[in-house]
């Protein structure tokens, strides 16, 4: 039996790319502007302190107009496992459906309960069960904490554990926030489409016709509106050798690099990576000739490389520059035909992360020899140094008692990015469920 990892919408925002600039005064009204900030910052939101600390509303359940709640299941066909509800202040609904757009202020709160699954008389019935966590976004359209690494792109981004309502987990809202947002970004980072209350500003809700068969040739965001230097990109001569430098060494926000997660090699299969090693992300050595690039909206065969440097490599908006992007592309573009082992179309929308809810029946022996060509691109495992890039700890077998396996798991995994600040985390499309468990079985204290 499998326990899979639902993808949680972690309410991620990218910072607005015009943040508005406080009034700073003369240098003998310093005091004053301090004291005058303070009590902005006060009279702002009940919910923000003057640092921009952010806490959780109280008995939000019952004085916030719930907006909808959206059921989640870890894979289709699969039962609902979680259950989404998320609430707003009335006055803040109200504004919205008079204007279109969340005021200066506007609370948004996502519970996230567990569920429990039986068969009633109306059918198999999901159910709320204990919390898991709560999001909580406040929307803010003076950028009035710009140096707080939980505001940006509008909003501030709060997260609490179910069992803790009292302290924010979250750390920064690049890393911890804004990935599963990024599809509606246009829509000011809310999924405004899943709540009929918000949806009823303008047109009606339209079903995604996509959302059932999660195929890959359904239509793709406008990028290059996303992301403006792309198009500037397009009409540059990039120059292959820096963006091969680019791709191996360029660091940005942590410790991360392109070829610590991707590997570009002739030899490259979609099994294993040229150099011997399986990488958390997939071969790219032939991705000029993918069709999720060629029907993305940009002819940049680096279409996912802004997306990396902003939500894996902690960089910063706009991400990668119009030059860097013409190089890499460049670079990229010198790789495999269409009839290179790579050359395989991404179903991104398939995929998933599944954490076995038994984790014995791995093997050591086999668990120590995949280290070898999984964990040893950033770790040093033992004596041995990595071969890519240093990104986390160094690594011993038998070194993880029985109550730390799970969170292991979940650590390889890293379900939609929540367990870990810079490893990607393997796909069940890159790493198997008895892949996994040879791993934990290396892992485990005798």
């Amino acid at each position: 039996m499998s326990y899979p990892i639902a993808r949680v919408f972690v309410v991620p925002r990218p910072r607005p790319r015009w943040r508005s600039l406080l009034c700073v005064l003369a240098a003998a009204c310093s005091l004053a502007h301090v004291v005058a900030q303070d009590v902005v910052a006060d009279s702002f939101s009940p919910y923000v302190d003057t640092k921009g600390g952010i806490s959780l509303p109280k008995g939000f359940e019952t004085t916030f107009v719930h907006l909808g709640t959206i059921a989640v299941a870890p894979k289709e066909g699969k039962p609902v496992h979680e259950l989404h509800g998320t609430y707003t202040r009335p006055k803040d609904l109200q504004e919205f459906q008079r204007t279109g757009s969340f005021p200066d202020g506007a609370v948004l709160v996502k519970e996230v309960r567990a569920t429990n699954n039986e068969k009633l008389t109306t059918g198999a019935a999901a159910y709320d069960a204990n919390v898991k966590i709560w999001f909580v976004m406040i929307k803010d359209t003076k950028g009035r904490f710009p140096d707080n690494k939980l505001w940006g792109d509008c909003w501030g981004w709060g997260l609490f554990d179910g069992k803790d309502p009292t302290t924010q987990i979250a750390t920064n809202y690049r890393t911890d926030c804004r990935t599963c947002h990024v599809p509606v970004r246009n829509t000011d980072w809310v999924y405004t489409k899943c709540y009929p209350l918000l949806a009823a500003k303008g047109s009606p809700a339209k079903p995604d016709s996509g959302a059932q068969s999660n195929a890959e040739t359904s239509p793709k965001p406008d990028l290059a509106t996303m992301f403006p230097q792309w198009a500037t990109a397009r009409t540059l001569q990039g120059k292959p050798k820096d963006g091969q430098n680019y791709f191996e060494t360029k660091k940005v926000g942590n410790r991360m690099t392109c070829a610590a997660c991707h590997s570009f090699d002739p030899k490259d299969s979609m099994a294993q990576d040229g150099d011997g090693l399986i990488r958390s992300g997939f071969p790219i050595y032939a991705a000029a000739h993918r069709t999720n690039i060629k029907n993305s909206g940009t002819s940049l065969v680096a279409l996912g490389g802004n997306i990396c440097v902003l939500h894996f490599m902690g960089g910063e908006e706009p991400g990668m520059s119009a030059p860097e992007l013409a190089n890499l592309d460049a670079f990229l573009k010198t790789g495999g035909g269409k009839d290179h082992a790579t050359a395989v179309n991404l179903n991104h929308a398939k995929t998933s992360w599944t954490v076995p809810e038994d984790l014995t029946g791995g093997n050591a022996t086999r668990g120590g020899e995949l280290v070898m060509k999984t964990c040893i691109a950033c770790h040093d495992v033992g004596s041995k140094k990595h071969l890519v890039v240093r990104g986390g700890l160094p690594l011993h077998g038998h070194s993880f008692a029985a109550g730390d396996l799970k969170e292991l798991a979940l650590q390889i995994r890293n379900p939609n990015y929540e367990h870990n600040l810079e490893m990607p985390g393997y796909t069940d499309q890159r790493l198997s469920n008895q892949q996994l468990l040879d791993l934990i079985a290396w892992f485990r204290k005798p």
